[in-house]
Parts: C-alpha cells; structure tokens; sequence
C-alpha cells in the first residue's frame, strides 16, 4: 500500500475485516481557506460531539524520510464550540510550517471510554531488527504516550512467533499489528491504536517507520533464541553440585554487571570481568567469609553478549558454610521463589530477599522465614549469620595489609623488564591472588558496613539525615579528588588519579590522563568534610542493641568498622583500577606494535591475549589479532539485533516481555530541580547528569559542583549511591530503561529525594 497521508491510508483502511477506525474526514488547507463554514458543518454533520484533529502531510508518510511527531495534534476538542475547532486546525496547519494547499489534516472521532492506548513500532528504528515495540498507557488520555508521560509501560515482541502472550489486550493488538503489515505490505510501521472498556480496539494512525539499513533475516534470529532457550533449559534442571530446583537470571544482582559494564559491553571488557571476578574470585572471596565453598561454577553467563548473573549459582553462594543439605535447599528455594515474585527487587537482592549477615534489624526480617524453619531452626540460622558477620570484622583488619603487598608486586612488575604480554599476564595473576581478591572482601565488609548504618536508621538509633551527613563525613578517593583539584599542579594531580576513566572495563574509555582538557575544563573547589560524631545517647542505645543481640563486640569498634569498611572498600577500587589501567597499557602498546586500532582491539578477549603468554605458533601476531577481531565484531553486530529482559525467569522471556519497572534507590533526603546534562558536556555547573552505567572512572562530575544525579543502571549498594551520600548530592539510582528514557527526552527535572519522585519539567 502506498502512504500519501495519514489520512488516506485510514480511509484505504475503513471497512477491512479486523481494523477498526474511528469515523473521519479528511479536510485540505485549500478547502479550509475557501469556505470555512462549509468545513465547519460537514465536521458536525459527520462526527460526534468530542473530536480530535491531526496532521496528515505528505511530508509526514514516505519511505525516504520521516517527520513523524513534528506536527501538532489536539484532542478532545468539543465539535460544536466553532471557534475552538477553528482555532484547533488553524494550530495544526500552521506546525506544517512550508505549507501547502493540498496539505491535509484528520478529524475524527475521539474514542470514547478509554482504557488503554499507545503506539506500535511494528520493527526497531534504529536497526530494522523484527521486534514489535508496543508501548502503552492504561489510562484514559491517549495522548500520554506520544508526550512521554511517567507510568507508560513498553513490551517487547518477538515478530516471527506463533505463540501470543495470555494478556487479551497485547493479543488484540498483536492481531491489529499483523492484520496492517499484511494489508500495507509493510514490515515497518508506526501504528496508534486506543482500546475501550468494551474491550473493542480502535486503529487512529498507521504511517510507514523510516529505516536506513537493510531489513534483517528474522529466521537467522529466531533459531538464535531457540538456541539460547535450549541452553536455559539445561541451565535450569537439576545440578547436583547446587541447592534449588530451578534458576533464574538477571543483569543486576551481586555484582550488578550491566552497572559496571553496559548492557553492551564489548569483548575484552566482558572477558576482563570474568577473567577477573566472576569466573572464581567471587566465589574464593565468599569462602574466606564462612559461606559454602562453590568450585567450578560460574557466577555471570553472557546471552548474545549481554552479562546475566545465575541466580541459583548466586544463592547457593550466600549459604552458611555449616548449614546442612536439607536446609540449604529449602533455604535456596525460598530466595528463588521470592525473586520470582518480586524481580523489580533484582538490584536489591541482599537487602529485600537474602540474608548474608547480622545487624539489628535481622531479628525482624528472620520473620518471614518463618514458613521454612521453625522458631529453633530460626535461632541456629541467626547463629551462623553471627559467625559469618564477626568473620568480616577479623578479614576487614587484613585488608590494608594486603594492599601493601599488592602494591609492591605491582610495582615489581610495573618497573621490570618484561615484555608487554607477560606484564598482562603476570599483572592478571597478581589481581586474581591478591588485587581483585582483595578487593572482592572490602567490598563484602563494605556492604556490611551500609547494612548496620540502615539497621540504625530503621530502629531509630540516627535519622536518615544524620546517615546522610555520617557518609558526608567520611575520608574518601573521591573526596581527595574533589580536593586536590584544586591543590595540586596538573603533573601531580595526574600522577594520582590519570589511571581513572569512565567505564572502568572499557580500553576505548579514554583515562584522566589522556582527557584531562575534557574531564576538567571547568571544576569548583572542593567543600571541607563534614563532621559526624555518635552521640553518647545513640552510642548507649548501640550497645543495648549490641547486648540485645549477643553480639560481643562494643560500640566504639562497631562505629570504627563501618568507618574503615567503607572508607576501603573505595581505597581497594582505587588501587585495582591502577593496575587495570596499566595492563590496558600493554595492550594498547602491543596494538600500535601490529597496527591495531584502539577500537579494534576491544573486539579481542583477554583470553586471545594472554595465550600468546605460552603458546606460540606459525601465524603473525597481527593475522591472529585480525581473525578474531573479525570474527567477534560479526558475533557483536549480530548481538546488538537481539532484545532481552532484565530478568529471565521463563524461556518465554526471551520472545516477549514487559521492560521491568525500577524500583529506583534515592540517595540523600535532598530535593533539586534544573536543566538535564549528560555526563560529557562542557558545562555540569547545577547541572543533574545523566549516566546509563556509573562507576569509579564518573567521579571527575563531583568536581563540577553538579545539582544532583540520575542513573539508568544501580543498586542502593552502587558506587554512586555511596558516592553520592558521601557528597550530599541528591540522586535517583537505577531508574530502569523506560524512565531514563523518559527523563533523558527532558529539557529539565525535579528530583525530589525528600517524596521519592522525579518530575520532568
């Protein structure tokens, strides 16, 4: 079918099996200028009493370019009231802005009764991918999808499948959506659609999407998905080796990937983070703690290069070393039922579903165990969290130890006469014995730590403000940072912190160092610590928590702990990023040394690298770097095609789903509103900054005296969280993908930490 308008693609459209269209007519700015009247009473003669009036230019429907959303439309303009209707068309013809006579507008009938309305891309704009987008309001204004309103939700479809999903909603628009692609043999269509309380649908716009690459083969996906569904499948049956008879899988918890990585992280980035962590140094790190001893198992998979955290592997992982079989299981099986239930809670797991330590409020949450264990039971499992938490106070005070000794290999290493590639090599052993080791067990005391300061606010030991200002208190990296600044010359200040970048896994990231004139072309002088003491009133109620408790450790060493843990954990991250860093120095140096671009070489895995360590064969360097990188930018292109939930929980997940609402972590009780920036603009100055995926290397924007900050990925135990309390900057962590998008289309926000909301202004 060829589109000339909006308008006469609807009237094409009237009267087809399937579509329903509310009634219309169509009206020409040339008919408007001769005889408005005439206009005027053929729009009451043929419609009812509630109109809507949009645009339909020829501009606006073509294959070649689209203009879709830039002309105006009204609703719910009362037909019988001849100035507001004229007023309404003059708005809409004057947004055509080159106008011409035989420009056309629509005016239908509003659809009365709504109770659910949106608009359908029926393929992705932006890589022509078979994916049917249908985001949605349940609210009776249709227009609260187009002008990007909060509470619009978005699913996700699979084109090529059989199978439609039990929602009697989403089936009747999925029959709507393949009823138009048949009858305008068109894959790639935008369609507006709204549904009564009758249940009855109603088509109001189909116009072509503009795609500038090449429609992509649909089958070459769906035999990728069944792939991975066969592959889950195995994931989830029975493992002798684990506790829980089934799994699950998600991009947030534990070491919340996507966070530090990206949804889309490249090759060596992904390959670092496991090579580094997730392949067995978490699980060495959880064993010195007294948790169960997990070999051969694998924390994190990647589908279709996307990192997911195996949720049983997780679980099992947070079990006490003593506890026995029977217990572990019904214990695992309760955590993974839980997430079922309540998967907004992915980047919040050891907060709202497990229990990984003691503090003063665990008594209360040990409650909800209460349909697994009994009250003796209960008791004994208490007991074991105890041991496990007295553990993180002994293995918080060998952690500065350890960074010396770290530090001295490292330079040993560093200043040797090594070739590049045994650097990396000996560098990747050095993090994995004592650098990423290390640093696992801070942050373990660190989250710790954070939990004891919420069990005081929760029992009313401080408020949320004397937290706030306990963490603003704190001697921090990103304090120093905020400090020095302004102290030292560039050369020194370079020397401190030039191994730090954006995206810390990232060798295309560019560091301090080699981005100084961008990181910090405009910066403020960093404000002095704030002072926090306990009160010797909150230091008694600690220590009646203490004996209440039976813990047998005093206030003051509490307070100490939860000060140091903190305080390291940031340290720890600082140290290993410096070395992170250097390897990526080698790297880069081995790249130029075969003629290997930057980008290029993020395509490797560090595992291509690091063979070269010991394995030696009759093909160049280069031709070895070059096959892979090849070969992993074709696996990568494809990659990027496939859509994927934050959560699996079913193999149907993976053909459709529903993108998850956050459950977004508000950090300070602050509120700010001001113009949205992204973290690269020159100017930050009251700024609040938008960043998909903050780590350590986003630090230089608390240099810039920003107005408050707003993330799409992150836990309420994130980097940015802490970094963010400890600065007093107010922020929304982990928004999720539908309201990041929401604000990032904004010019201005309120970020109202006090309320927990966000408003675009």
């Amino acid at each position: 079918m060829k589109f000339v308008g909006k308008g006469h693609s609807l009237l094409k459209l009237k009267g087809i099996k399937g579509i329903k269209i509310p009634e219309l007519v169509l009206i020409s700015y040339k008919e408007y200028l001769k005889n408005k009247n005439k206009v005027f009473s053929l729009i009451k003669r043929k419609l009812k009493k509630r109109i809507v009036i949009r645009s339909s230019s020829v501009s606006e429907d073509n294959l070649k370019k689209s203009n879709a959303g830039k002309f105006e439309s009204v609703i719910n303009v009362n037909a019988n009231n001849l100035e507001l209707v004229n007023q309404s068309i003059k708005k809409v013809f004057l947004s055509y802005k080159k106008i011409k006579l035989s420009d056309k507008i629509i005016v239908q009938n509003m659809v009365e009764n709504v109770v659910m309305s949106g608009v359908v891309l029926t393929s992705d704009k932006d890589n022509s991918a078979p994916y049917i987008s249908i985001n949605y309001s349940e609210s009776s204004k249709t227009s609260e999808v187009t002008s990007g309103k909060s509470g619009v939700k978005t699913f996700i479809y699979f084109r090529n499948l059989d199978v439609v999903p039990k929602n009697k909603k989403i089936q009747k628009i999925l029959s709507l959506t393949k009823t138009l692609i048949k009858k305008t043999k068109n894959e790639n269509i935008d369609i507006e659609f709204a549904i009564d309380n009758k249940n009855k649908i109603y088509l109001l716009q189909v116009r072509p999407i503009f795609i500038k690459k090449k429609i992509i083969d649909s089958n070459f996906i769906k035999s990728g998905l069944n792939r991975l569904a066969k592959k889950i499948s195995k994931l989830k049956t029975n493992n002798p080796g684990l506790y829980g008879n089934d799994t699950f899988f998600g991009t947030m918890p534990d070491w919340n990937p996507v966070e530090i990585l990206g949804s889309r992280p490249n090759p060596l980035a992904i390959s670092l983070y496991k090579e580094l962590i997730t392949n067995d140094i978490w699980a060495k790190s959880r064993t010195q703690f007294g948790y169960k001893e997990l070999k051969d198992t694998q924390l994190m998979n990647t589908f279709f290069g996307i990192p997911y955290i195996d949720l049983r592997v997780d679980f099992n992982s947070w079990l006490p070393k003593s506890l026995n079989a029977k217990d572990s299981e019904k214990l695992t099986n309760y955590y993974l039922q839980k997430f079922k239930n309540f998967p907004h809670l992915h980047d919040k797991i050891e907060f709202e579903i497990i229990f990984s330590s003691y503090n003063f409020d665990t008594q209360r949450r040990l409650k909800n165990l209460k349909g697994i264990f009994n009250k003796r039971k209960i008791v004994s499992f208490s007991k074991k969290l105890k041991a496990i938490t007295f553990k993180t106070f002994e293995q918080c005070d060998l952690i500065e130890d350890k960074i010396k000794i770290f530090n001295k290999k490292f330079e040993d290493i560093k200043n040797s006469d090594l070739y590049p590639i045994d650097k990396v090599y000996h560098l990747i052993m050095l993090n994995k014995d004592i650098g990423t080791l290390n640093f696992a067990n801070a942050a373990r005391c660190g989250f710790v730590a954070v939990e004891y300061l919420d069990s005081f606010v929760k029992i009313n030991i401080i408020n949320e403000n004397e937290k706030s200002l306990f963490f603003e208190s704190l001697k921090t990296i990103t304090k120093d940072l905020n400090s020095d600044i302004s102290k030292l010359n560039k050369k020194r200040f370079l020397e401190k912190y030039g191994h730090l970048r954006p995206n810390t896994y990232d060798i295309t990231s560019l560091n301090y160092r080699e981005n100084y004139i961008h990181y910090f072309n405009k910066y403020i002088k960093g404000k002095k610590n704030k002072k926090f003491n306990f009160k010797k009133n909150q230091i008694k109620k600690i220590e009646i928590e203490l004996k209440k408790n039976r813990l047998n450790i005093n206030a003051k060493k509490l307070i100490n702990f939860i000060k140091k843990s903190i305080e390291l954990r940031e340290y720890t991250k600082y140290i290993f990023t410096q070395s992170l860093d250097y390897i990526f120095s080698q790297i880069l140096f081995i790249a130029k040394r075969n003629k290997i671009s930057r980008q290029d070489i993020s395509y490797l895995k560090i595992d291509d690298i690091l063979n070269l360590f010991n394995n030696v064969d009759h093909r160049h360097v280069n031709s070895i770097f070059n096959a892979e990188i090849k070969r992993n930018k074709e696996i990568f292109k494809f990659n990027k095609l496939v859509k994927l939930p934050d959560n699996i929980i079913r193999l149907q997940d993976l053909y459709y789903f529903t993108l998850s609402d956050a459950k977004i972590n508000f950090v300070t009780k602050k509120a700010f509103s001001g113009l949205i920036a992204k973290a690269n603009s020159k100017n930050l100055l009251n700024k609040i900054v938008l960043i998909e995926n903050a780590d350590p290397g986003y630090d230089f924007i608390f240099t810039k005296k920003i107005g408050g900050l707003i993330t799409k990925y992150g836990g309420v135990n994130s980097h940015m969280s802490i970094r963010c309390s400890e600065m007093g900057v107010p922020a929304a962590i982990g928004v999720g993908e539908q309201n990041f998008k929401r604000i990032a289309e904004s010019r201005k926000v309120k970020l109202d930490c006090i309320f927990e909301k966000i408003d675009t202004l």
